[in-house]
């Protein structure tokens, strides 16, 4: 069983070739979360994973928020394998070792950490890499997804993180404190390309975005204060409509159209 959590289709890409290989049932926390389920439960033997974004060099907000009413019933024993698989734009800090607390609160132990270099999307801050560059980091990402399936598929033990960049047990206090910070849904706005779709809606994990109106009038209004600030509801968006602050106007918008295949 496969718990992951995808806004721009990067993690999912990595859960769906995780499970292609070990034929293990994937589990959409976005959906888990839509639908108020919380409690799995599990075969003899059969393993765990998570595959989840970086964060400010944590975990986003709405895993944590999963993870602490996550309930797995069937109590595993020692034949159960629990693995972690961070995607991350650049480095991933201590993201590994904050999931791995968080889940060792729940009675699950992690065995296993892994992590994937995908194409960077933080467009509040830059723009997307170039085509080509996209191309080259996914070229590299499918070497790297191969070689954890081969390990996870084999149960091997061990931390394979090798992306946690500088000082990551200074990096992620000190920016996931920034992260709680600036999860506010205020900078969100829409301009009039919008369509009317609705898309958003349910790209949000976090039931925060509700259309008000009428028709072709309708409009999405963000109804919580903070989110997860993943990003799907700008990504997702076919007209480009949806804005944070000012400089997403300029900036590219990214969806990993290969985990839908």
């Amino acid at each position: 069983m496969i718990f992951y959590f995808s806004a721009t289709g990067n993690s999912k890409y990595v859960a769906k070739q995780l499970a292609i290989n070990t034929s293990d049932a994937l589990i959409s926390i976005t959906e888990a979360v839509h639908a108020d389920k919380y409690t799995y439960a599990t075969k003899a033997g059969e393993s765990l994973g998570f595959v989840v974004p970086v964060y400010f060099y944590g975990i986003p907000d709405v895993v944590v928020k999963f993870i602490e009413k996550l309930e797995i019933t069937d109590r595993y024993d020692s034949q159960h394998y629990i693995f972690t698989v961070l995607t991350c734009g650049g480095s991933s800090g201590n993201a590994g070792k904050m999931l791995a607390k968080l889940l060792a609160k729940r009675n699950m132990i992690v065995t296993s950490s892994f992590c994937v270099k995908m194409v960077d999307n933080y467009v509040l801050m830059y723009d997307l890499p170039k085509e080509e560059t996209i191309n080259e980091i996914m070229i590299k990402a499918d070497v790297s997804i191969n070689n954890i399936c081969k390990k996870v598929q084999k149960k091997i033990v061990g931390d394979f993180n090798d992306l946690k960049g500088f000082a990551p047990w200074i990096m992620t206090p000190v920016l996931y404190k920034v992260y709680k910070h600036v999860r506010k849904t205020n900078k969100f706005f829409v301009e009039d390309s919008c369509k009317s779709c609705g898309l958003c809606t349910i790209a949000c994990p976090e039931n925060a975005i509700r259309m008000t109106g009428v028709g072709p009038r309708m409009r999405p209004v963000w109804t919580n204060d903070k989110c997860s600030l993943c990003l799907a509801c700008l990504h997702r968006c076919p007209a480009k409509a949806i804005q944070y602050g000012k400089k997403t106007q300029k900036n590219g918008r990214y969806y990993n159209k290969e985990a839908e295949k």
